[in-house]
């Protein structure tokens, strides 16, 4: 970006969109500010009138993601393995988001781990309740920035 007064008015930056039917909630967006040369990344409130920037700072805008359908951990851990296979998922996010274990090496999965791993989060999603209302508030972190 050149010298210049930039505005951006983005929603969705607030809340978390929602899971249904046992779905995990999605992620809001965001907006952050940084420049090549500085390694602070500025998170900006989700509107800004008019903000100066300099040669060589980059804007980056976060799209919201939507919430999930269903419990992750009803998935079919073979469906999540194609989803893998598939590069839409990595090995740990496998593990993390579907609690299905997948050899790195061999890609194939560990069904004893798998089922343990499942388990076990069935068992914690039982003794968490989660609150009902709009989600998780994401608060943006203003200071070091000015609006003149």
């Amino acid at each position: 970006m050149s010298i210049a007064n930039k505005g951006f008015a983005p929603l969705l930056n607030t809340y978390s969109p929602w899971g249904i039917f046992g779905g995990e909630d999605g992620i809001p967006g965001g907006v952050e500010a940084f420049h090549p040369d500085d390694d602070d990344v500025q998170v900006l409130p989700s509107k800004f009138p008019c903000r100066k920037t300099k040669t060589g700072d980059t804007l980056c805008t976060i799209s919201p993601c939507g919430g999930g359908y269903g419990n992750p951990l009803e998935r079919d851990p073979v469906s999540v393995l194609e989803d893998v296979l598939n590069e839409f998922l990595t090995v740990e996010s496998a593990r993390r988001d579907y609690s299905v274990v997948i050899d790195p090496i061999t890609l194939e999965i560990d069904q004893a781990e798998t089922s343990s791993l499942r388990l076990e989060g069935r068992e914690l999603k039982k003794r968490v309740k989660r609150s009902i209302g709009y989600g998780n508030i994401v608060e943006p972190k203003t200071e070091g920035w000015t609006s003149d």
